[in-house]
């Protein structure tokens, strides 16, 4: 497995140095005020956090980009959480209305520039209500967790979710 970890992650590698319009699109964002894996953490609610690592955010010609690189292929749909969450930081961290920042991924491993996705006023307000939402759930099992109840925790089978579970132990 080690073998095949090593082919993906060298060919994310040569795809993000040498795909032309990969390598034009962060140049460009590196030249406007970039900021480059930076942890970002918003205010908490109800006593959970909600923090990231954003990979590129620039400003260009249209206002603020953010990009989040994929080592992968192209999965599912657009609609994500993760860059609404980048996107709603990018607004703050930059000084712009929200409707000035697009956010969009890249999977390095095609590679695939998906087309970028401008923020707006619904799209903030969904994405604040699925965090609200996925608080009150935290907040009903957080019992579970203290008390290492692992049955009220299947896995559930998205690797991303179930290996940042802070109750996987």
């Amino acid at each position: 497995r080690s073998g095949e970890a090593r082919q993906k992650l060298l060919g994310a590698i040569q795809n993000f140095f040498e795909t032309a319009s990969v390598v034009e699109l962060s140049q460009k964002l590196l030249a406007g005020d970039p900021r480059i894996e930076v942890r970002i953490a918003l205010e908490k609610l109800d006593g959970f956090g909600l923090e990231g690592r954003v990979d590129l955010a620039g400003r260009d010609e249209q206002g603020v980009q953010v990009v989040d690189w994929k080592m992968g292929r192209m999965t599912g749909n657009h609609d994500s959480l993760q860059l609404v969450t980048y996107g709603w930081w990018a607004a703050r961290e930059y000084g712009v209305d929200p409707t000035c920042v697009r956010v969009r991924r890249v999977f390095l491993a095609d590679p695939t520039i998906e087309e970028d996705r401008p923020l707006s006023e619904s799209l903030l307000r969904r994405g604040k209500a699925r965090i609200i939402q996925d608080v009150e759930l935290m907040k009903q099992m957080d019992t579970y967790g203290q008390t290492g109840n692992e049955e009220a925790f299947p896995p559930c089978e998205m690797e991303n979710v179930c290996r940042q579970c802070k109750y996987q132990a």
